[in-house]
């Protein structure tokens, strides 16, 4: 199996070398997975970046927003899904993606709605499934703290 990644990491790498410019954007983004697999994630960010530049295309889109995630980097992750899913709105790696980042980043109610999208392009998505689930529990547990905090700040009468 190793075998057969360094041989398609070396097609790929031919591919941009011969191609007019490097312009090849899909074997980017391919080099970009290999990259990812390999640990190598300066160089993996590096080609779904130069992916997207090229021909903004479609993978790289949530190849990169997964990749910002892993790192860290939230709000990078959401732009670059934003970016992508007003290109590609029915792809639902994309809509996954930017759904997962709103979550991460604690904003649930977009989260719950990007997720709700993604069911209807993708009605078998599990795990889009699962995250709804979490996220109502986690709204409806939200409501009831807040109820409670609105309680004790009632004025009381001496």
């Amino acid at each position: 199996r190793a075998g057969d990644l360094d041989k398609a990491k070396e097609a790929f790498l031919n591919s941009v070398r011969v191609s007019p410019g490097g312009r090849y954007a899909t074997a980017h983004n391919n080099l970009g997975v290999i990259y990812e697999g390999e640990r190598n994630l300066d160089a993996a960010e590096a080609s779904f970046k130069r992916s997207i530049h090229l021909d903004q295309y479609e993978l790289a889109y949530g190849n990169l927003s997964r990749l910002c995630l892993n790192r860290g980097r939230v709000k990078e992750a959401i732009a670059t899904a934003l970016e992508g899913k007003e290109r590609y709105s029915l792809n639902p790696e994309i809509s996954y993606w930017l759904a997962v980042g709103y979550f991460v980043d604690g904003q649930l109610v977009q989260a719950r709605e990007q997720f709700v999208d993604l069911m209807k392009i993708a009605p078998n998505y599990k795990e889009a499934r699962t995250f709804l689930q979490k996220i109502d529990e986690l709204l409806s547990q939200r409501d009831q703290v807040t109820a409670a905090f609105r309680r004790i700040l009632q004025p009381t009468a001496v």
